[in-house]
């Protein structure tokens, strides 16, 4: 029998009902039966687990591999069973309440043969519980361990190529209760070579049970989880050098695990368990939480790790009943242009706490929405609101502030306050800004460039600068189109404003820095009007705005000789009206000419595919004007026609 791609190992112990879908989307797995084995086992289960994993196995014999045996305590053992037992060239771990996407193992094998990945994480959905995210922003061929947010998702249910687990020698600790996917994957990942990130798909479904029969949710030992926690941190140490590096990786622990752990939970227990808890997290602190750590964290950690680290810990106790009790909510102090958070002891003398455990500034989000970006003429209409998340009820002003990419030259102009959104008790935090790009440097016109557009906001004497545009309104015409207005200073100017890619920011080009005029010129073609005995030549110009009498359509033939004439341009297209008195014989091209500011900007003409030739007579003579051939601008031949060939063309005919 050939090998299987991948190996399936479920761990059950009274999984039902949950056991029948975690199955049924195994063995539906669109890569087919004939490349996957399940190896189930039963951990000594007192429910039907055991009869539906003997059921799948009767009805799958060739695919599904069952045994039993007494119940272990953890997942540790019967994982470890299924491993032993697994022949695939990639191995799973799906826990027995949780579920497959259909092509999830698909999907993950193919980036794991395509890049010889080692561990290929799918992406996690919950159901009825929270799933990790930040990790899954993008797929990732190989994701750089120490840049990346892989190791926030330790858990055991990811793609692990069989070869490099027995290279490693690796095994599910029995000895723990909780945590012992995070000492299997760790070591996984630190010996890795190629870690893959599959996060354009659904592919595990990890599920809370409703009886709360989840190990992670239904064990609550606080001494086991620190315990644990100790253990992994100096397995990051015995792998990873101090600095950097190992900070990356520690930060989960100390954001994550001790947070809960060191945490809240406490409250619930008695007094000297407390203490006893909160000096093994201490110990923690005090061994690998470093500066670089510390500094990555938000205040209210900091604070309690602070108070920890100094052994103050009827103080750490206060400042969990505060939190416990606030709820997330607690006053501001601006002072020196940062924001504090009033938590407990906050510039106590006797506790002396320092003011950077209180530090919130880098929390406090700034909300922003842009609700119209008009340009007409020179002025950029701008509105929209803002202001500093918790600092609603502070005086908040704003700024328009524009920023030349390449020099850095910068530009503050003022907004008007309007009402707002309304927030708490204060509904003024809405802004709204004429900017007139012929004025805006100092009363001249902005130098050519790319000049993004910021909003600086300041409550109190905190000052933020944001980028606009990323969140807007859906009427925001997100479309690049050229204007081509008059400054008074310059002259006429191209301002093309437009949304950058991928973060969606407003910026306006000046002179055509990199939105150019040339690719906004489409397919002109030729008709005949008798009335003035005109050709019309017409097209398409892809520009928002260009003043009356601006722009012109310039003929020039091979003898120099050069004609120009009134362009029309609305609605995104041109016309010119061209006296056929004025065409002698020969080849005429034909190209629009925009006197800018930095000089005249001449564009051609492309031909259209379907112009075709036009004829007219002048007294007994008799006219032909054809599209040159061999060419995508347009140009028209003019010449002369038989007087028997004019007598079967009708003037106008085409």
């Amino acid at each position: 029998m050939p090998e299987p791609d991948v190996t399936v190992v479920i761990g059950a112990y009274n999984a039902m009902p949950y056991l029948t879908r975690c199955l049924e989307s195994v063995v539906g797995q669109s890569i087919g039966l004939d490349r996957l084995e399940v190896v189930a086992v039963d951990d000594g289960s007192t429910d039907e687990t055991g009869e539906e994993l003997d059921r799948l196995a009767q009805k799958h014999p060739d695919a599904v591999r069952v045994v039993h045996q007494e119940n272990s305590g953890g997942p540790s053992a019967p994982r470890n069973k299924g491993l032993e037992l697994a022949g695939g060239r990639y191995v799973i771990f799906v826990d027995a309440d949780d579920h497959l996407n259909t092509e999830a193992l698909e999907r993950m094998l193919a980036v794991a043969d395509e890049q010889g990945s080692d561990v290929v994480l799918g992406r996690v959905a919950g159901v009825n519980r929270a799933a990790p995210k930040r990790v899954f922003t993008g797929n990732l061929p190989r994701a750089d361990l120490f840049e990346s947010r892989v190791w926030w998702t330790l858990s055991a249910h990811k793609l692990f190529r069989r070869k490099h687990v027995l290279d490693l020698g690796l095994r599910f600790p029995t000895h723990y209760r909780i945590g012992e996917d995070q000492m299997f994957v760790s070591r996984a990942y630190l010996a890795a070579e190629v870690i893959s990130v599959v996060a354009d798909y659904d592919c595990y479904y990890l599920v809370r049970r409703e009886d709360g029969g989840n190990i992670t949710t239904s064990d609550r030992d606080m001494g086991r989880r620190l315990a644990f926690l100790k253990d992994i941190c100096a397995l990051v140490a015995e792998h990873v050098e101090a600095g950097p590096r190992r900070d990356h990786l520690l930060l989960r622990q100390f954001d994550v695990d001790l947070r809960s752990w060191a945490g809240p939970r406490l409250l619930e227990l008695g007094h000297d368990e407390q203490l006893r808890h909160l000096a093994t997290a201490k110990e923690i602190i005090d061994a690998w939480c470093t500066q670089g750590i510390i500094d990555e964290l938000p205040a209210v950690l900091r604070l309690r790790y602070h108070l920890i680290a100094r052994k103050m810990f009827e103080e750490a106790l206060e400042l969990l009943r505060f939190q416990a009790e606030a709820r997330g909510r607690y006053e501001i102090v601006l002072d020196g242009g940062t924001a504090y958070a009033e938590y407990p002891y906050f510039r106590d003398p006797d506790a002396a706490v320092p003011d950077s455990c209180y530090d919130v500034g880098r929390q406090l989000k700034n909300v922003h929405h842009l609700a119209e970006a008009r340009l007409e003429g020179t002025v950029l209409r701008l509105t929209g609101h803002a202001y500093v998340q918790r600092l609603e009820s502070t005086r908040t002003t704003t700024e328009v502030l524009l920023r030349e990419r390449a020099s850095s030259q910068e530009h503050r102009l003022p907004t008007v306050h309007t009402a707002g959104p309304r927030v708490q008790d204060d509904d003024r935090t809405g802004f709204t800004a004429d900017v007139d790009l012929a004025t805006a440097a100092g009363g001249d016109s902005l130098a050519p460039g790319l000049w993004d557009i910021h909003l600086v906001i300041r409550a109190g004497d905190m000052e933020r600068r944001l980028r606009l545009g990323s969140r807007r309104a859906d009427t925001i015409d997100s479309a690049t189109r050229p204007h081509i207005a008059v400054a008074a200073e310059r002259g006429p100017t191209v301002f093309t404003p437009y949304f950058t890619k991928p973060y969606g920011n407003l910026t306006i080009d000046v002179g055509e820095t990199t939105h150019t005029l040339d690719k906004r010129v489409g397919a002109g073609e030729i008709r005949w009007a008798e009335k003035g005995r005109t050709l019309h030549f017409l097209g398409t110009l892809d520009v928002a705005a260009i003043p009356a009498g601006l722009a012109l359509l310039r003929i020039r033939n091979q003898a120099g000789e050069v004609h120009d004439f009134d362009l029309h341009a609305s609605d995104g297209r041109f016309r010119a009206e061209v006296p056929v008195r004025t065409l002698t014989t020969g080849l005429w091209s034909a190209h629009l000419v925009l006197p800018l500011a930095d000089g005249p900007r001449t564009l051609s003409v492309p031909r259209s595919p379907d112009v075709s030739a036009v004829c007219w007579r002048r007294g007994l003579r008799h006219f032909r004007a054809s599209p040159q051939d061999g060419t995508d601008t347009l140009a028209l031949e003019v010449s002369r026609m038989s007087l028997a060939g004019g007598l079967r063309t009708h003037p106008g005919e085409h």
